[in-house]
């Protein structure tokens, strides 16, 4: 049987089994999913994941009620918000477990009603627990770990889904700001605590030996003499880094910027380290984390932009050496050859890293995350359009697919063998 069939024989049958417990309820089609305005027991239900109020019904079968809300939860209208999840009773999990392809594991959705497994405890389940609580069959246990872990996925990254991958200009961009490095979501205390040791000890390492490369360009960029004290009149000078002029101030300046950016760079670095040791425990750190914001990537950005500014000196010096530079060149015809080679080759270096891999590197990143949240955008296992639609009717529960189904069931009953018999066999399921 198809899977067309299978879903709409899966709901039909579902409904038609507790049409008759459920014919007090009131039902709305609101364009993608139903809305509910009450249910039995004193439950009351404003639309998919408003949270409950009033008693529990855990009696069998009581989920049955909600397997309608979940239809398109799967497929169309995933369910990707925490608190939604947080609000679901354990009617509301028990469904959206009997959901699942269809209803391929409908016969473990009762077990998650017996054992009280509400929303807040199933992002808490793991394949131990599923098999306590009376999953039997390890590949089943195994796939609903897997969707379990998908709608985790969805509903700890809410921002992930607005992001766009950026163009190359903005990617150019966010290789200053660093912003590409603050998108990550759903992490927990210990989580962000690892990944900003990991990250800050990088750089500061990284931060610290650039530092000291620039200091020493920095501090022996002014003319050096040496006088002879007997006769102070005669002194000999010689001019740093075989440069002079505007080169050499150029060299200075950019020297020392670079110095300082990567000083600070090791400076916040450590000292975030330091903080995060400070916190007491986990929710200190989640908390310390939310009120840094951007300032989380000061470390990072300052390296790079120290980078950018450390290679001007370098091209400078490439350039105007005296000895060995372009300008005003050596005499010999063969160190000028190579001396525009070794230019020409840095610049085109620079200019794929700064201008091309690096921004494609950063358009990298979000194009991971957003094509991980299309991945996750329905169910594992579902296939494109097997979305069925529910129709509430004045006086209880109407599938406007019972037709539809029935019509099914007759095709394919019609495509089987009968083999000699003349009595139609049940499709089964």
């Amino acid at each position: 049987m198809s899977m067309a069939a299978h879903a709409a024989l899966f709901n039909a049958q579902a409904l038609n089994k507790h049409a008759g417990k459920d014919g007090n309820d009131n039902n709305q089609h609101g364009g993608a999913h139903l809305i509910h305005s009450e249910v039995e027991s004193g439950v009351r239900i404003s639309s998919r994941g408003k949270k409950l109020t009033g008693s529990r019904h855990t009696g069998e079968g009581g989920y049955y009620k909600y397997l309608g809300l979940f239809q398109e939860a799967h497929t169309a209208h995933p369910v990707h918000s925490m608190k939604e999840v947080d609000s679901w009773s354990e009617l509301h999990v028990a469904a959206w477990i009997a959901a699942i392809n269809h209803g391929e594991f409908q016969n473990w959705a009762q077990c998650f009603v017996s054992h009280v497994i509400d929303g807040k405890i199933l992002f808490q389940m793991d394949i131990e627990l599923l098999e306590e609580i009376g999953v039997e069959n390890l590949g089943d246990r195994m796939i609903i770990m897997d969707v379990i872990n998908q709608l985790q996925r969805r509903c700890a990254k809410p921002n992930t889904r607005s992001l766009e991958v950026p163009g190359w200009f903005g990617c150019f961009v966010k290789m200053f700001t660093f912003d590409w490095a603050d998108t990550s979501e759903g992490k927990s205390g210990p989580a962000i605590k690892e990944e900003l040791m990991q990250a800050n000890t990088s750089i500061a390492l990284v931060s610290t030996l650039t530092w000291a490369v620039a200091w020493d360009l920095f501090f022996n960029s002014a003319t050096a003499c040496y006088c002879d004290t007997a006769n102070p009149e005669q002194c000999f000078c010689s001019t740093s880094w075989d440069m002079d002029g505007r080169p050499l101030v150029v060299f200075y300046c950019f020297t020392g910027l670079s110095a300082f950016l990567f000083m600070f760079s090791t400076i916040f670095a450590i000292l975030q380290i330091l903080m995060v040791y400070e916190m007491s425990d986990d929710e200190e750190v989640t908390r310390f984390f939310e009120l840094l914001g951007n300032d989380t990537q000061l470390p990072g950005a300052f390296l790079f932009i120290g980078m950018i500014c450390f290679s001007v000196p370098m091209g400078v010096y490439i350039i105007y050496n005296v000895t060995m530079g372009i300008s005003p060149g050596p005499a010999d015809t063969v160190e000028l050859v190579f001396s525009y080679i070794v230019a020409i080759l840095t610049i085109i270096a620079m200019l794929y890293g700064f201008f091309y891999q690096i921004p494609m590197f950063i358009s990298y990143v979000y194009l991971a995350k957003v094509k991980a949240v299309e991945q996750d955008a329905k169910t594992l296992g579902y296939e494109e359009g097997l979305v069925m639609s529910l129709v509430a009717g004045a006086n209880g529960v109407r599938e406007e697919s019972f037709n539809a189904a029935a019509n099914i069931k007759h095709h394919e009953i019609a495509k089987m063998p009968t083999n000699g018999r003349t009595d139609e066999s049940p499709v089964s399921q």
